[in-house]
C-alpha cells in the first residue's frame, strides 16, 4: 500500500511539471512569433536607410564611386548577446566560444578587445575563455523594451568611439536556421559600416525612375542616417537572439516533454502492477480465510 501512493504521489508530480513544460513551451512559440513578425517589419526599414545612406555616400564620393572599405581598426568592441535566463541548452556556451575564435582570427590584442555582454549568463561562458565583460546589459523581457536596451548600447558605442578613436565594433549573436531548423552564432561588422555588404544590399535597378534627392547638408544626413542604420542593426541582432534563445528554449522543452511522456507511461504501468499485485494479494487472502473457515467446520 505504501509501494502505491509513492507511486500516485510520483504521477501528480510529474504530471505538474508536465503541465508547466507545456506553458513554457507555449510561452516560447508566443515569444518567436512576435520577434518574428518585429524582424519583418523591420526588414523593410533597415532597407530604406540603406538605400538613402548608399545614395549619400554615392553623391560624395569621387565619380559616384563608393569609396574603398577602411581597414579593420586594431581595437574592437564586441557587443555579445547572451541571455539572463536558462533552460536554453548551449546557447549561451556556443556564442562566447564563436565570439572568442573570431577575435582571434581577426588577429586583435587580447588588450585590444573590450566586450559588453548583453545577458549575464554569457559572462561565466566568456570569463572560462579568459575575457571579462566590461560592462553587462539586461536582455530585454519583450519586445517594447528592445528599444531601450538599444539606446543604452548606442551610447556606450559612442562613449567608447570617442575614447578610443579608431576601433571597430562588431556584434555576436545567435540567430534561427531557415524554417527553425536550428541555430548558429553569427558576427555582424557594425563599424565602421562596412560598405561591400551595403553595396550588395542595395539592388541593381532602383525602384524609382530617379535617384532621390535631398536639401539637408550632407555630412549632417550622413550622421543621422548611420545612427539611425546602428540603431537598426543592434535592434535586429538582439530580436533575434531573443528569437534563437525561445526557439533554443522550446528545443530543450520538446525534449522535456517527450521525456515525461516516457516517465509517466513508466510510472502508470508500474502502478497497474502495483495495484494488480495488491488486488491479487488481497484475493488470496480471501480466498484463505474462507478456505480456514469451511475447513474448520465439523460435518454435519
Amino acid at each position: 500500500m505504501a509501494a502505491l501512493e509513492e507511486l500516485r504521489h510520483s504521477i501528480e508530480t510529474v504530471t505538474d511539471l508536465q503541465t508547466v513544460v507545456r506553458t513554457m513551451k507555449s510561452l516560447a512559440l508566443a515569444s518567436i512569433h512576435q520577434y518574428e513578425q518585429a524582424m519583418a517589419s523591420l526588414t523593410d526599414y533597415t532597407r530604406t536607410v540603406e538605400m538613402g545612406l548608399y545614395v549619400v555616400l554615392r553623391d560624395m564620393a569621387p565619380r559616384g564611386r563608393l569609396p574603398r572599405p577602411p581597414a579593420h581598426a586594431p581595437r574592437a568592441v564586441a557587443i555579445i548577446f547572451g541571455s539572463d535566463r536558462g533552460l536554453c541548452g548551449r546557447f549561451n556556451e556556443d556564442i562566447a566560444h564563436y565570439a572568442v575564435e573570431r577575435l582571434n582570427g581577426l588577429h586583435i590584442r587580447h588588450e585590444d578587445r573590450l566586450l559588453l555582454s548583453v545577458g549575464t549568463r554569457v559572462d561565466g561562458h566568456l570569463a572560462d575563455r579568459h575575457h571579462a565583460t566590461q560592462e553587462s546589459f539586461t536582455v530585454p523581457s519583450s519586445i517594447m523594451a528592445i528599444g531601450d536596451t538599444v539606446r543604452q548600447l548606442v551610447q556606450r558605442v559612442d562613449h567608447y568611439q570617442r575614447l578610443q578613436g579608431n576601433t571597430q565594433v562588431l556584434l555576436f549573436y545567435n540567430r534561427n536556421l531557415p524554417n527553425r531548423r536550428g541555430r548558429e552564432p553569427h558576427m555582424l561588422r557594425l563599424l565602421p559600416i562596412d560598405l561591400e555588404r551595403l553595396h550588395a544590399r542595395v539592388p541593381e535597378r532602383w525602384p524609382g525612375r530617379s535617384l532621390p534627392t535631398y536639401t539637408e547638408a550632407r555630412p549632417a544626413l550622413l550622421a543621422a542616417l548611420t545612427r539611425q542604420l546602428i540603431f537598426s542593426s543592434l535592434f535586429r541582432a538582439c530580436t533575434e537572439s531573443l528569437s534563437s534563445e525561445h526557439s533554443s528554449r522550446l528545443a530543450a522543452m520538446q525534449v522535456a516533454e517527450k521525456n515525461i511522456d516516457e516517465h509517466l507511461t513508466e510510472l502508470g504501468t508500474r502502478f497497474s502492477q502495483e495495484r494488480q499485485e495488491m488486488i491479487t494479494e488481497e484475493l488470496l487472502d480471501l480466498m484463505g480465510g474462507f478456505e480456514a473457515l469451511t475447513g474448520n467446520q465439523a460435518p454435519g
